[in-house]
């Protein structure tokens, strides 16, 4: 008996009840996935840039954040009204992300749907407990939001490019157009999982004589994308030569490879992530085999090709390659996935295998979602703060925190404001923002300069008249690897008194006494 089914024809939306129960449970599953403990901890460094960035007017959306934080500004938007709705919690900043996750689950069911019910409900089960996934629909940044495009657009491309004789394609080609134009919008990297889509489709074409009709079509597609793109060409080419001069990401090696890759695949072990790759390649050339080679086909070269080019950049040109930046791979790698089992006639083994990668998958996520020291602990931080003042015997107006780099005003203001404490708190060199000082290097963004070659005589007119001082700065700097700072503060007749360190994050807080 031949172990796999070779009846995968698409269902229509809907037939029974009870698919449609299945599929708002697996929604509920991802929901809660997904909201669980969302606000428990504090804004981490980059989250605090997107808290910063909600504040900005819509100009400065456009002009000033992104020279701040190297990303396009639709993220930062879309967050704003967010904010103006539901408010600058830790919660209700995450919470869009949550829903982009969501939402994500439920276009990757959409795209299973195209190649049987069975997968579409397997690869939803495996996304919805995915655990990076879930982590990045936990983060305030615009990650989620990038694989929510990117399940857009495989929807798209599996409704038009994944059958001999494709119907309803109306809808496909909205998704498919929408979700290229909101990956660019979201990422810079997108361009990598476009240029996959492409590489796919002219693929698919050269091994299909009927899929050529779509070339004069997709073609018009392309450049609708890219006319609706094309606004924001200009600052993304400054922001690459940003990049390029100057970032914190290092070339990476092959152990560097499988790390990310691993995080990004959400596995905890180099044999676990050899082991899940090798399920997907099977998944995709058992999808072929029951005769959905052109789903197979665009699958592969989407989750593939983006990893593989991301990689050459940083290996060639400018180092790129992180995990959150192969994110949008997360849909296409699951649909693939989804295909072992999806494609086995016997029910048991599909059902047993869906079970062992689902119960892996928890036992990975469950406790991140409970875990309290995967974030910056900024709150630990401001409670330190706040008990070193009062055994101190000052008051909060004779007390300042100062940070450098000057970035790390933003997560530590946040954590303030939750707690409602109230400290003068400034940025070393200067506040931020701190855009095109001539000669400053930039490690990160190019709002926070390193203290390597400044001048802090301006530390000394804002710490004037104060008795009790918090310099708050990481262990391994590279803002001011010299630790500059404090040894100007002390030479200024400032003793330290106490060290604090916290981690993750390498957080160190001086507390100095003039």
């Amino acid at each position: 008996m031949n172990a796999f089914s070779s009846r995968h024809a698409p269902h229509h939306f809907g037939d029974t009840s009870y698919i449609r129960l299945a599929f708002a449970l697996i929604l509920l599953l991802a929901a809660a996935m997904r909201f669980a403990n969302i606000g428990v901890l504090p804004l981490w460094l980059d989250e605090g840039y997107s808290w910063w960035d909600a504040q900005q007017s819509l100009a400065d959306l456009w002009a000033l954040v992104p020279q701040c934080d190297p990303h396009p500004p639709l993220y930062a938007m879309l967050l704003k009204l967010w904010v103006d709705a539901f408010g600058d919690s830790s919660a209700a900043l995450r919470s869009l992300s949550a829903v982009a996750g969501v939402i994500t689950t439920g276009f990757v069911m959409l795209a299973g749907r195209e190649l049987g019910l069975r997968h579409a409900l397997i690869a939803g089960l495996i996304f919805a407990t995915a655990p990076f996934q879930v982590q990045f629909s936990q983060e305030a940044r615009p990650y989620a939001m990038l694989a929510m495009a990117s399940s857009m657009l495989c929807f798209g491309a599996l409704r038009l490019l994944g059958h001999e004789r494709p119907q309803r394609t109306s809808g496909a080609w909205a998704a498919l157009i929408v979700g290229g134009a909101l990956m660019l919008w979201f990422n810079n990297t997108a361009a990598l999982l476009l240029a996959a889509f492409g590489i796919g489709a002219l693929l698919l074409m050269a091994g299909d004589r009927g899929a050529r009709r779509f070339f004069v079509p997709l073609a018009g597609a392309a450049l609708l994308i890219g006319l609706l793109w094309l606004p924001y060409v200009p600052t993304f080419i400054e922001q690459a030569r940003g990049i390029s001069a100057d970032f914190w990401i290092q070339r990476p090696g092959w152990w560097q490879f499988r790390q990310e890759l691993r995080w990004a695949l959400g596995v905890h072990s180099d044999a676990a992530l050899a082991v899940i790759v090798a399920l997907w390649a099977l998944g995709i050339l058992l999808l072929a085999r029951v005769g959905q080679w052109r789903a197979a086909l665009l699958l592969g070269c989407l989750a593939a090709i983006p990893v593989l080019l991301n990689f050459a950049i940083s290996l060639v040109s400018t180092p790129i390659y992180l995990a959150r930046t192969l994110i949008g791979v997360g849909p296409p790698f699951v649909l693939g996935l989804a295909g072992v089992f999806a494609t086995l006639r016997w029910r048991r083994a599909m059902q047993l295998g869906v079970a062992l990668l689902v119960g892996y998958q928890l036992w990975l996520a469950l406790p991140m979602l409970g875990a309290t020291d995967r974030k910056e602990p900024w709150s630990e931080v401001v409670r330190q703060i706040v008990d070193d003042v009062e055994s101190d015997g000052a008051v909060a107006t004779e007390a300042i925190v100062l940070t450098e780099p000057n970035e790390m005003v933003l997560p530590l203001r946040h954590a303030l404001l939750s707690a409602d404490v109230k400290l003068p708190v400034h940025g070393i060199p200067g506040e931020f923002p701190q855009p095109g000082i001539a000669g400053a290097r930039y490690p990160s963004g190019k709002c926070a300069p390193s203290v390597a070659g400044m001048d802090l005589e301006p530390a000394d007119r804002v710490i004037a008249g104060s008795k009790l001082a918090f310099l708050i700065t990481r262990r391994n700097n590279s803002y001011d690897p010299s630790n500059a700072v404090l040894a100007h503060l002390r030479s200024r007749g400032w003793a330290s008194l106490e060290t604090h360190t916290f981690e993750p994050g390498a957080i160190t807080v001086y507390r100095l006494r003039h």
